[in-house]
């Protein structure tokens, strides 16, 4: 179900970024307004449906956590760029506390990075010529590090009756907030399921009128961390300058259209599979710089064909980044993939990664 409802979706909004691209070239800003349009409510629908896949995943207990190493200073910068044009959409203004220094985290960011987006377009929904903060702070209980996120608004707030059933399933305030603001009432809840599951919790406060403020609390560490000679690394993206052979492995004709227009402007040469049997045969023929990889394809999927890439002598190192909608990162990193991006692809995070 994943698969057949992500897949067009992610097609939509793949072929609105490549016209949005050339539109602008030609300068037609009658048509870049309603191709920006197809593409956010393409991604509005998006969000709507991983939520609900999400909490599926969340009450089937099968959502998993990939840790990895980051700057904690980094990823609010990246968050507060995503969120900045919807906060002053309705005229607010965003504040950024950072308090000391952040340092490094070694946790799920993916998921924290949801949690904080989560909070910062609730904000920016409930907040009309206000203020939206954002304080992050790091502190220590002697035993170990966390993380503090707090982020406040000036809104409409909440009454205390309101704010008990805040972080049910399918729950807003009330009815008419619903109705006035849209939203499926599933984002606190699975902020709040994420924040356990990194080992943390989620708080509430607020005043009817005054606003509200939501703080984050995990541990900066969510996991022990692994030993890095386990992890396999991307080779130097300067790569990309020097072009090479991609064979992009997929069975939706979509996606590889989309790759390989997008990796031929990036000066690559390209190769398309549309099943994994094909994919492998293609690559022991062509010995590629770097293989793109599907993983729900016919005849062999996608973690066979990174197996069987990984014990083949020739191809055991050639890079191998999967683009799939299966958010699968630790069986992926697991089998020896490069890297692992989720559909629909972020085309400047593929560029950097090649």
């Amino acid at each position: 179900m994943s698969h057949e409802l992500r897949t067009p979706l992610s097609a939509v909004i793949g072929y609105a970024e490549m016209l949005e691209e050339e539109v602008e070239d030609l300068g037609e800003d009658g048509l870049l307004k309603d191709i920006r349009k197809i593409k956010g409510n393409a991604r509005h629908l998006l969000s709507l449906i991983n939520d609900v896949l999400d909490l599926s995943k969340i009450e089937a207990d099968r959502m998993d956590i990939y840790a990895e190493t980051f700057d904690i200073e980094t990823v609010v910068d990246e968050v507060t760029s995503t969120v900045g044009s919807l906060i002053s959409k309705k005229d607010n203004r965003l504040v950024i506390e950072k308090i000391g220094d952040l340092g490094a985290a070694h946790t799920d960011q993916v998921k924290l990075r949801q949690c904080l987006i989560n909070l910062l377009s609730n904000a920016s929904k409930f907040t009309e010529n206000g203020e939206i903060r954002l304080r992050v702070e790091r502190s220590s209980d002697g035993q170990r590090d966390w993380l503090n996120f707090e982020v406040s608004d000036t809104g409409i707030g909440m009454t205390p009756q309101q704010l008990e059933n805040l972080f049910e399933r399918f729950t807003q305030a009330d009815a008419s907030t619903t109705r006035k603001f849209g939203g499926t009432g599933l984002g606190l809840a699975i902020t709040k399921a994420f924040c356990r599951l990194l080992g943390g919790d989620i708080g509430a406060r607020s005043e009817e009128g005054e606003g509200s403020a939501f703080t984050i609390r995990i541990p900066a560490d969510a996991v022990e961390k692994v030993d890095e000679t386990e992890i396999l690394h991307m080779p130097d993206p300067g790569a990309a300058q020097n072009a090479g052979l991609v064979l992009a492995i997929d069975d939706d004709p979509n996606a590889r259209e989309l790759l390989t227009r997008f990796l031929s402007r990036e000066g690559f040469a390209v190769r398309t599979a549309s099943d994994g049997l094909s994919g492998l045969e293609m690559a022991r023929a062509i010995n590629p710089t770097v293989i793109i990889l599907d993983v729900t394809m016919p005849k062999m999927d996608g973690w066979a064909v990174l197996t069987e890439l990984r014990a083949d002598p020739v191809l055991a190192n050639v890079p191998v980044v999967m683009v799939t909608i299966i958010d699968e990162h630790n069986l992926g990193y697991s089998l020896g993939a490069s890297d692992y991006l989720l559909k629909p692809v972020e085309w400047n995070r593929l560029r950097d990664v090649m």
